[in-house]
């Protein structure tokens, strides 16, 4: 095994090695640093938004509000019960959705 190193080591002081590639590579470091830490977050509210809406999850919050949504209003839906002789469809105001509707043209039509 450290014959194989020695050998590698040994063909590498032998071939000239291309660094002109590196000369800026500190440089260019240091500023990819800058352009990162300028786009940060400063605030705890930017730091707490960012965290949340990662760009790897930015639909997972949509889900989440889709859902909640859909089960509230189902639930809300659910424990809407008749009183004293009026329909669901009455109580979430429906109505403009019946054929006999006042705020149809055709019903007021037909009225006259």
């Amino acid at each position: 095994m450290s014959q194989d190193l020695d050998n590698v080591l040994e063909a590498l002081k032998r071939d000239s090695i291309d660094t002109s590639r590196l000369r800026h590579l500190e440089s260019d470091v240091w500023q990819r640093i800058t352009v990162l830490k300028a786009g940060a977050p400063t605030g705890l509210a930017e730091h707490i938004l960012a965290t949340i809406f990662r760009p790897e999850y930015r639909l997972a919050p949509m889900a989440v509000a889709v859902i909640l949504g859909l089960s509230a209003g189902n639930l809300a839906s659910m424990n809407l019960m008749p009183q004293q002789g009026i329909s669901k469809s009455e109580m979430l105001n429906f109505e403009v959705f019946s054929s006999q509707s006042e705020y149809l043209v055709s019903s007021n039509l037909l009225r006259n």
